[in-house]
């Protein structure tokens, strides 16, 4: 099991933790009630709404053209599925692993930090929490805001040091933003 498998393996049982950590703590944010049909007088769904439902459309694996992460390396990838998010990971021949995840029932406020270092940026349209170091050195999470209850992650870990592995995440990231909603 080469450390990339590794490393993937503790980011989905981190991603894990945070469905257990989310469901336990009642951070939930679906509607409740069923759907109806507009009637005269009745507003639209809140445009959040909108935005998780259509991020729940998107291929994890379709956000990256071949040409897109051929510039860092690699066109091998595969999709994963992890506690309701969908990932697509990417695997770098010995330098780094890039994961992008959808998730339309967790926001950035259920990230789980750790020791990681974070902080708030922009992304093109989208606010980040951008952690550096959550699962140890060497790795960063960029976490596009979707809506307060969902949002697209970028993680990358690597053999660099976590500032070069950092700037990783936000070019992905950078790229992934104009295709998500």
């Amino acid at each position: 099991m080469t450390k990339w498998t590794m490393s993937r393996k503790l980011v989905a049982l981190c991603a894990g933790i945070t469905v257990t950590a989310a469901s336990a703590s009642g951070c939930s944010q679906v509607a409740p009630g069923a759907a109806e049909a507009a009637t005269p007088g009745r507003t639209a769904p809140p445009a959040g709404q909108d935005k998780a439902r259509e991020l729940t459309s998107i291929d994890p694996c379709g956000l990256l053209t071949a040409q897109e992460s051929a510039q860092f390396g690699s066109s091998t990838h595969e999709r994963q599925d992890y506690g309701g998010a969908h990932i697509c990971q990417w695997s770098f021949p010995s330098s780094h692993a890039l994961d992008l995840g959808l998730d339309d029932q967790r926001g950035v406020k259920q990230l789980l930090v750790g020791k990681g270092r974070p902080s708030m940026i922009t992304v093109g349209r989208h606010q980040a929490k951008r952690i550096e170091a959550n699962l140890g050195e060497r790795n960063c999470v960029v976490s596009l805001v979707i809506t307060d209850s969902s949002r697209v992650d970028v993680v990358v870990s690597g053999d660099a040091d976590t500032a070069t592995i950092c700037d990783l995440a936000l070019r992905t990231a950078k790229i992934v933003e104009p295709k998500v909603p």
